[in-house]
């Protein structure tokens, strides 16, 4: 069981699970910024898969964010757990991977947007450590979270 994160070569296997994940649930990816591979292959994000046997089981992927005023703010994206493999804290480990990878990359703070009726997803990022942004402009449908990340070595 390990987090690996995403390279060149990985193209279909992102696009897999996005179009999965889009027909899952449109309305919780609708609002994502890109769509397919081009989301984790911009030179700001960072993608991940949670593997199990070589098996994927869940990605999400963090970005920089794109206000030049907040170089240390990333933004966590694209969370998505397979059906099958819900329940077990995927979502747990996956996001922690995400949060060690942000915080060796310079990152102090990681945001993320989740829908106020996803009360499962709110449930995994609570238990990862986020809560609410203090200085919050969310979507009407959407509730901005945030955790505040601690100083590590950089990531390779």
């Amino acid at each position: 069981m390990t987090a690996r994160r995403l390279g060149p070569r990985d193209d279909a296997l992102w696009q897999a699970l996005w179009d999965r994940a889009r027909a899952e649930a449109p309305a919780a990816f609708a609002s994502a910024r890109e769509t397919g591979a081009m989301a984790w292959r911009r030179d700001t994000a960072r993608a991940f898969v949670w593997e199990e046997e070589g098996q994927p089981l869940a990605t999400g992927l963090w970005c920089r964010d794109e206000d030049p005023g907040r170089p240390d703010r990333g933004w966590v994206e694209a969370v998505y757990v397979l059906p099958a493999a819900r329940g077990r804290r995927i979502a747990d480990r996956l996001l922690a991977a995400l949060a060690s990878d942000a915080a060796g990359s310079g990152m102090a703070e990681l945001w993320l947007e989740v829908g106020r009726n996803n009360t499962a997803a709110q449930r995994a990022y609570a238990r990862a450590g986020f809560g609410p942004a203090p200085e919050a402009a969310a979507r009407r449908d959407e509730i901005a979270l945030m955790r505040r990340l601690e100083p590590c070595a950089p990531a390779g």
